[in-house]
C-alpha cells in the first residue's frame, strides 16, 4: 500500500512539473536586428514579447520556439529571414536565433550524448579535432577557390549558418566569418 501511494505522488509530482498549464511560458518569440554591422538578438517569452514592424531595414529574422518537448515528446521552431537582405545576413541571422532558442534543448543533448567521449581521451580528442579542422580548412580553400560556382556558395551560406547557430547557442553574436 506504501508503495503504490509513494508511486503516485511521484507520478503526481513529476506530471505537475512537467505540465505547465500555462503555455505561454514554453513559447517565445524573437528577432535579429543589424545596427551599423552588429547582430542584436532580441527574445523574450510569447507573452510578453514587444511585436516589431517585420518591414524595418535593420530586422534580418523573426522567430518563434514552442519547447513543448516535455509534453509531446517534440519542439517547434519557426524562423523567417528578410528577403530584403544578403543571403550571409540571412543565414546567419537564421542560425543565431535557432541557436538563442535551442540552447537549453542543445546542452541537454551535449551532456547525454557527447559530453564524456573525451573524458580521458586526450589523445584520441585531439586526433579527432585535428583531422575536423584539416577537413574545414579543404572546405573553405574550395570556397575561396571557386568564388562564382554555386555549389560552393551554397556550402558557404551552410557554414555561416552553423557559425550563426554556434553564437547563439553561446549567447553571442561575432557575425558571419570563416
Amino acid at each position: 500500500m506504501f508503495g503504490q501511494c509513494l508511486v503516485f505522488v511521484v507520478l503526481s509530482t513529476l506530471r505537475l512539473t512537467l505540465v505547465n498549464d500555462d503555455p505561454s511560458h514554453n513559447q517565445f518569440r524573437g528577432h535579429i536586428l543589424k545596427n551599423n554591422g552588429k547582430y542584436e538578438i532580441v527574445t523574450s517569452l510569447f507573452d510578453s514579447y514587444k511585436e516589431t514592424d517585420s518591414k524595418m531595414d535593420n530586422i534580418l529574422a523573426t522567430g518563434f520556439w514552442n519547447q513543448n518537448y516535455n509534453i509531446t515528446g517534440w519542439s517547434v521552431l519557426e524562423i523567417k529571414t528578410s528577403e530584403n537582405q544578403t543571403n550571409i545576413d540571412q543565414v546567419y541571422a537564421a542560425g543565431l536565433l535557432e541557436g538563442q532558442f535551442t540552447r537549453e534543448l542543445t546542452g541537454m543533448q551535449w551532456q547525454n550524448t557527447i559530453n564524456e567521449i573525451c573524458f580521458n581521451r586526450t589523445d584520441f580528442c585531439g586526433k579527432l579535432k585535428k583531422f575536423f579542422l584539416i577537413q574545414l580548412n579543404w572546405i573553405y580553400t574550395q570556397i575561396d577557390s571557386h568564388p562564382n560556382d554555386d555549389y560552393w556558395h551554397q556550402i558557404n551560406l551552410l557554414l555561416v549558418q552553423l557559425n550563426g547557430l554556434i553564437d547563439g547557442n553561446q549567447n553571442m553574436s561575432r557575425g558571419p566569418r570563416k
